[in-house]
C-alpha cells in the first residue's frame, strides 16, 4: 500500500463527493421544476391574452371588410387551443359557403393581423424555451449522476484499493475535473433558468 493518499482520505473524499452531488441533484431538480412551472404559467397567460383578443379581432376585420354592425353569430370559428385558431381560419378561407357569406375575407384579415401574429410568435418562443429547458437539464444531470456513480464505486473500495500513488492521484484528479465541469454545466443551466421570458418592446 502507498501512504501518499491514505485509505481514510479516500473514504472521506468520495463520501463528501457523494453527499455533495446528491444535494446538487436535488437543487437542480428544484430549478427545473421552477423553470418549467414559470414557462407553463407564462404560456397559459399568453393563451388567455390571445383568446381574449380573438373576438375583438373578428369584429375589427368584419368592419374593415366593408361590413356593418356586429359580426354574425354563425361565423364558424370554434376553438379550444391557440393552434386551432389559425387552422380554422385557414379552413374558412377555403370553404365555399364562407366565401358566399363574406367570411373568407374576414378570416384572411385575421390571419394577417399584426397583434394576433405577434402573440403567436411570443407563444412559439415560450414553447421553444420550454423545450430548451428540458434538453438543457440532460447534460448537468448526467454529469452529476456520473460523479455519484464514481463515488459509489470508490467508497466501498477505498479501504481495499491496492494501487500506486499515481493511480490514486489520477482517480482523485479525474473526479475533481469532472466535478468542475459539472459545476460549470449546472451554473450555465441555472443562469438560463433565472432569465425571464423576453417580452415585446
Amino acid at each position: 500500500m502507498c501512504d501518499c493518499i491514505t485509505e481514510t482520505t479516500l473514504h472521506y473524499f468520495f463520501s463528501a463527493v457523494f453527499q455533495g452531488n446528491m444535494a446538487l441533484l436535488a437543487l437542480l431538480g428544484v430549478f427545473v421544476v421552477f423553470r418549467l412551472q414559470y414557462l407553463q404559467s407564462t404560456l397559459q397567460t399568453k393563451d388567455r391574452t390571445i383568446f381574449d383578443y380573438v373576438p375583438i379581432m373578428k369584429q375589427k376585420w368584419w368592419k374593415w371588410t366593408n361590413h356593418t354592425g356586429d359580426i354574425p353569430q354563425d361565423f364558424p370559428l370554434y376553438y379550444r387551443s391557440v393552434p386551432g385558431i389559425a387552422r380554422q381560419l385557414n379552413e374558412i378561407t377555403k370553404d365555399v359557403r364562407c366565401k358566399d357569406a363574406g367570411y373568407d375575407k374576414v378570416a384572411e384579415g385575421m390571419l394577417t393581423d399584426g397583434e394576433f401574429n405577434a402573440g403567436i410568435e411570443e407563444r412559439n418562443k415560450i414553447i421553444t424555451l420550454t423545450n430548451e429547458s428540458r434538453r438543457g437539464f440532460i447534460l448537468p444531470s448526467f454529469l452529476i449522476l456520473l460523479v455519484i456513480l464514481i463515488s459509489v464505486f470508490s467508497l466501498p473500495n477505498s479501504k481495499c484499493i491496492e494501487c500506486t500513488c499515481c493511480f490514486k492521484y489520477s482517480l482523485v484528479a479525474y473526479t475533481i475535473c469532472l466535478q468542475l465541469i459539472t459545476f460549470v454545466s449546472i451554473s450555465y443551466f441555472v443562469f438560463r433558468c433565472l432569465r425571464p421570458v423576453p417580452e415585446r418592446g
